[in-house]
């Protein structure tokens, strides 16, 4: 590494705490700026960087998570020719050959794992 890259990480590391700082400080930019003598060109292009350099990282790190979702017992065979309403999906998920069909009965809590799930998919 050379001496200007060297500068250039002592520069993002000190800008990575001053963003921080103005976003907590509960201040507009503008107003943080002119608290802490730089411009606000300047401090928008550091958390430009920062949040480029975070996206990087994020998305090297980001690997496929094995999510353990609530099975529920499927009724006989029997049962199931007794049941008047026979499954209508209402939302059907397909990732490569996996298709997940959901109901407009399914709980909140598997709504938000399978969202969850999604996120990650991405």
């Amino acid at each position: 590494m050379n001496v200007n890259a060297v500068k250039h990480q002592a520069k993002l590391l000190e800008w990575k705490g001053r963003v921080a700082d103005c976003r907590s400080s509960g201040m507009s930019v503008k107003h943080w700026c002119e608290e802490n003598d730089c411009s606000p060109r300047t401090y928008y292009r550091w958390e430009q960087e920062i949040l480029g350099k975070v996206r990087q990282i994020t998305k090297a790190e980001s690997q496929p998570v094995l999510a353990e979702l609530p099975v529920i017992k499927a009724l006989p065979s029997q049962e199931c020719s007794k049941r008047r309403n026979p499954f209508v999906p209402v939302l059907v998920i397909r990732f490569g050959q996996v298709e997940l069909e959901l109901s407009n009965a399914v709980s909140s809590e598997l709504l938000s794992q399978v969202k969850e799930l999604m996120h990650l998919v991405e």
